[in-house]
């Protein structure tokens, strides 16, 4: 009898690994260096639970285990669109401290850093301040420029905007100062209004860390396509086609002026087809004479 349990325990164990299932990895999330992912998380526990992947990207190594406490942005964002563990979701790029779970869009009150979190915005009312806050004393609200941590303490707002490289897409102002505005970065005025002038006639996007949304273009996946920190959405390539960013074009694609794929003539394709032309008409008037 237990013979019989024996083998009936191993054809179990080799059904079962025939039959598991494959871990889930998660996309590209800039979170790491040229050799490592520690930036990827706060310890050494979040950071194993991703690989490096083309650095300086990495990647979560199974999106459908459970990640319990050691859920982040970084690990949302790249198991977002891996139909793994209930914790992550689709369109789900965000961390929220408040219910430790991955949302779509910050809640009031709370911005995307560039780590993927949703930070408090600043100048909320608070209880009772400690030594560091203003004065050491007890205050209503914390004064501009500061925010109200866990511990109801005012610090001051360290700011997360990553700037882009420069494009060329503004319009030229005075030879050695800045572009006189940036209309040429984008088809309305919200678009052209996310890049700042920088030496003319270029252009830079503002904040890299920002998700673009529908607003992404050619110019802000060439500004913003390797700098460190920037959102996922850039890390593709410096090029737009349809509504991401790419490394290059489609066959049959070029890349406008704008940064964007768009249809173009193949020169090999039309050579040849004027080549078969020629020698048809030339056929043809061989037969007439």
């Amino acid at each position: 009898m237990s013979k019989l349990l024996a083998e009936i325990a191993i054809i179990a164990i080799t059904v079962s690994s025939v039959f598991a299932q494959p871990a889930l990895i998660g996309a590209p999330v800039l979170c790491g260096t040229a050799t490592d992912c520690v930036t990827c998380g706060i310890n050494s526990t979040v950071q194993n639970l991703f690989q490096i992947q083309n650095s300086p990207y990495c990647i979560v190594k199974s999106c459908s285990d459970d990640p319990g406490t050691n859920l982040n942005g970084w690990m949302c964002s790249s198991c977002e669109s891996s139909n793994g563990f209930q914790a992550y979701g689709s369109g789900k790029i965000y961390f929220d401290p408040i219910t430790s779970s991955c949302i779509a869009s910050c809640s009031p009150g709370y911005h995307a850093d560039s780590y993927n979190n949703c930070s408090p915005n600043g100048g909320a009312s608070v209880g009772c301040g400690t030594a560091s806050s203003a004065g050491g004393a007890c205050v209503a609200s914390c004064t501009g420029g500061q925010v109200s941590d866990a511990t109801n303490t005012c610090n001051a707002v360290i700011s997360t905007s990553i700037a882009g490289k420069d494009v060329g897409c503004g319009t030229a102002g005075n030879a050695g100062g800045n572009s006189s505005n940036c209309n040429g970065c984008g088809a309305s005025n919200t678009i052209q209004g996310l890049f700042t002038a920088s030496g003319t006639p270029n252009c830079k996007l503002t904040d890299c860390s920002a998700n673009p949304g529908s607003n992404l273009n050619g110019w802000m996946c060439k500004s913003c396509n390797g700098v460190a920190g920037a959102h996922s959405a850039y890390s593709a390539g410096n090029l737009f086609s349809g509504t991401t960013c790419v490394a290059s074009c489609q066959p049959g694609q070029t890349a406008d002026a704008n940064n964007v794929c768009v249809s173009g003539t193949d020169s090999t394709n039309s050579s040849g087809s004027s080549f078969l032309t020629f020698a048809f008409v030339m056929l043809l008037l061989c037969l007439l004479l």
